[in-house]
């Protein structure tokens, strides 16, 4: 868990970045969870019309309807808060995942950096190339050759994840940061989403530093966003 990396965390602020690139996300450490199941696809807009139509509960605003377009049915549902995803995995009969299961999902047996190995490549998940392509979420079951040694689809790009816990310091952190406590939730994994205007070099840095696994990025619990959705997972003895 964590990164046991040597960077310059300080090139993020050059970059107009707000924090560190992986300060928060150390120190690197081992630790043991129990067995638990984590979705293998994103949910998508389908599957979470499914709980608006049982439920009546508020669906994404872009929908325009209480159903989603036929062309984004399989796209990852976005535009949901965290409170609106973890009340569809509770109907689901699940819940979101912790920062740990999430990232052990992501990062295998042998704790790689991306779900696919320690280098970056651009053809293995649906991320912004550069910053003038149009850009948008892709199927949930897009990108085959990106999926992780678990078999689980886009851990990084196509949405970020919300997860359940709150963003806090990992335990020995020694990074200060006015954001932590029980204000913000973390999510995970990138997205498609483009990235400012930076030089070919910088922007290619910030894709391959937001898609590492151990990043950890925060918000609001009762935002909702264009680039953010869900998986859900479940102990194994449930």
């Amino acid at each position: 868990m964590g990164s046991a990396e040597n960077i310059d965390n300080e090139k993020s602020f050059e970059y107009g970045f707000a924090k560190p690139w992986i300060a928060d996300a150390s120190p690197h450490r081992e630790i043991y969870l129990e067995g638990y199941y984590i979705d293998k696809y994103e949910v998508s807009n389908a599957d979470y019309g499914k709980f608006v139509k049982a439920t009546g509960h508020r669906p994404p605003d872009h929908w325009g309807k209480d159903s989603p377009p036929d062309k984004i049915a399989n796209h990852p549902v976005t535009n949901v808060s965290w409170h609106d995803a973890l009340e569809y995995c509770k109907w689901r009969g699940k819940r979101l995942p912790t920062e740990e299961e999430w990232e052990k999902a992501a990062r295998g047996t042998n704790g790689r950096l991306y779900p696919w190995g320690n280098e970056f490549d651009f053809s293995k998940a649906n991320v912004s190339q550069n910053q003038s392509e149009e850009t948008d979420t892709k199927d949930v079951k897009s990108y085959e050759n990106g999926k992780s040694h678990y078999g689980v689809h886009n851990m990084v790009g196509n949405i970020w994840e919300w997860t359940l816990d709150w963003y806090k310091p990992y335990p020995g952190n020694t990074y200060k940061s006015e954001f932590f406590g029980e204000r913000f939730k973390v999510f995970r994994g990138n997205s498609y989403s483009r990235m400012g205007h930076f030089p070919k070099d910088k922007y290619e840095r910030m894709i391959k530093e937001f898609s590492k696994v151990t990043f950890r990025f925060y918000s609001d619990p009762s935002g909702r966003f264009h680039d953010v959705g869900c998986r859900c997972v479940k102990q194994s003895d449930e």
